[in-house]
């Protein structure tokens, strides 16, 4: 199996996945510039044989910033929830710490198809938007369902 020309998930053999996007800052004319880094590092191909997954996704913004990335985030979600695919998406923010979100998705879609959606414009927008406030790196986690259901619905 190969791997995907872009590629914003790195794993060990646990499927634990985590983030490759990296905010640098470049002294450009005596101004600090932003710019987004990504690399393409080896993706462990038990995570693209996946037909089915739950994405987790943890990020930190300041406070104060936490409007801000919420505003980005509802085009993204309204986006990504239209799809079929799209079985259940829950955003979360830290009781405590109110700078601190994490959403569960979980997706009817192959892994593969994950990796189409962040070439998309809203995705890229979203990006450029979101990642300068993040306060440290964002967290992925790619699960796969366990044989048994542990499932309840009431």
């Amino acid at each position: 199996m190969t791997t995907p020309p872009f590629s914003p998930f790195h794993s060990s053999q646990s499927i634990r996945i985590q983030s490759i996007f990296t905010i640098s800052h470049i002294p450009v004319s005596n101004e600090i510039q932003p710019i987004t880094i990504m690399s393409v590092p080896p993706v462990d191909p038990a995570v693209f044989a996946l037909k089915a997954f739950t994405l987790r996704v943890k990020v930190r913004v300041a406070p104060e910033n936490a409007p801000k990335f919420l505003e980005a985030f509802k085009v993204v979600f309204d986006e990504v929830t239209s799809n079929p695919e799209c079985e259940d998406f829950n955003l979360y923010q830290d009781a405590a710490k109110p700078g601190e979100f994490q959403w569960v998705e979980n997706w009817n879609a192959p892994v593969s198809w994950l990796f189409e959606q962040f070439e998309t414009p809203t995705f890229k927008n979203y990006l450029a938007i979101t990642e300068p406030l993040f306060l440290e790196p964002r967290e992925f986690s790619i699960l796969q369902k366990t044989e048994v259901s542990y499932f309840k619905k009431n």
